[in-house]
């Protein structure tokens, strides 16, 4: 699969359960859905998906990013040649 909205989606898939396992979506927007309009769930979801990108883009990557920087392996000279090690 290539087609950038779906890939899109996969990589915001994490952000996403987050955003339907809050309390507003559980005590509120679910069951609005159970008696409302198929475009009204329709309309939360994508609401629900611009929530979790945004959380994404502002939280997940930039937070990725900076713990990657923060535990990146450094590379540890090795000893000079002609020096001893000390004992």
């Amino acid at each position: 699969m290539s087609w950038r909205p779906l890939v899109y989606l996969g990589r915001i898939s994490y952000a996403l359960y987050l955003v339907q396992m809050t309390p507003f979506m559980l005590q509120i927007v679910r069951p609005l859905m159970r008696v409302a309009r198929p475009h009204t769930a329709l309309a939360s979801y994508v609401a629900a998906s611009v929530i979790s990108a945004l959380l994404y883009e502002l939280v997940e990557r930039p937070g990725r990013h900076g713990v990657l920087r923060l535990f990146a392996r450094r590379e540890v000279p090795e000893p000079m040649l002609g020096q001893r090690a000390a004992a």
